[in-house]
């Protein structure tokens, strides 16, 4: 939490705390004069002033503590950030963007799984930050056409409820809507069984941070296609980012938010969610027959 001083200093009102240290000393000034002026005795008047001495000495004796252990514990965080900045270059020099193999005019694809929804960005667990997108059937939704003009017909994925894999497609909500620009709203989500055979190319994704990075604030992500006939990864994109701040946390900063500025590759959007960043990778690997028509 903030200091009382550092709030004033980040607010340009440091000449306040100034003003309260200047006030401090003028009244301690005026209460040694008084204390050796007002008794008539000698000892009493060395005994009142080195009372109010030793009085008015306290908050300054505390406040050189205070501040002689922040600067202790600044040091020593800058030391920790150093070492973390050298981990992220590190890690950096392993991320990138490898296609592989093209594939052209498939219809599907299959999702090995399911990015969750309702993350938080300020929880050092959160699912592969780097690789942040739509979560839930809006993850599922934002592979398909017609809510993507240039997406695929469908996607398959296993329910984890029943262990079944499931075909997905939308379909207009409302009649009524057909001429409406696109909207997550305008189609319903339709899954069936699937019966016929899987899809052969596969999307995952997979945080590949260590524990003690993570602790850092750093994220790293994979993002594989796979092809599931011979099981080779035809396309995968690694990505590291870091938290400049180290986990600091207010309203105005969340440290995944924070770390966008800090990424390899650099990230698509700095600012928002990374909305369908996961089909933009995939389709510049396994092209849907519709592909050219826009996005």
């Amino acid at each position: 939490m903030i200091s009382f001083d550092g709030f004033l200093r980040l607010f340009g009102l440091n000449w306040i705390f100034a003003a309260i240290g200047w006030g401090y000393l003028l009244l301690a000034l005026v209460c040694l004069v008084l204390a050796w002026r007002a008794p008539e005795r000698l000892a009493s008047k060395v005994a009142l002033t080195l009372f109010v001495l030793a009085l008015f000495s306290f908050w300054p004796f505390q406040e050189g503590r205070r501040m002689q252990a922040e600067a202790k514990a600044a040091e020593a965080w800058r030391a920790e950030m150093a070492i973390t900045k050298a981990i992220y270059r590190e890690r950096c020099k392993s991320a990138g963007y490898k296609v592989v193999r093209k594939v052209e005019g498939e219809r599907g694809v299959f999702l090995m799984r399911i990015r969750p929804k309702g993350s938080s960005y300020a929880d050092p667990g959160f699912d592969d930050p780097y690789g942040d997108d739509l979560g839930g059937d809006a993850y599922i939704e934002s592979f398909l056409f017609p809510l993507r003009t240039n997406g695929f017909d469908y996607v398959e994925a296993v329910n984890p409820a029943d262990g079944n894999r499931y075909r997905y497609h939308l379909e207009l909500s409302d009649p009524k809507l057909i001429d409406k620009p696109n909207f997550l709203g305008k189609y319903k989500l339709i899954a069936e069984l699937a019966t016929g055979p899987q899809a052969r190319f596969a999307v995952t994704y997979e945080d590949i941070t260590k524990p003690e990075e993570r602790k850092r604030w750093i994220a790293g992500s994979s993002l594989r296609v796979i092809d599931t006939q011979t099981q080779e990864v035809i396309g995968e994109r690694i990505g590291y980012m870091m938290d400049p701040g180290g986990g600091f946390v207010s309203q105005s900063f969340s440290p995944w938010l924070q770390a966008r500025r800090v990424a390899c590759p650099q990230v698509e959007d700095q600012q928002h969610s990374y909305s369908g960043q996961t089909f933009r990778f995939v389709i510049g690997v396994v092209v849907p027959q519709r592909l050219g028509s826009g996005s």
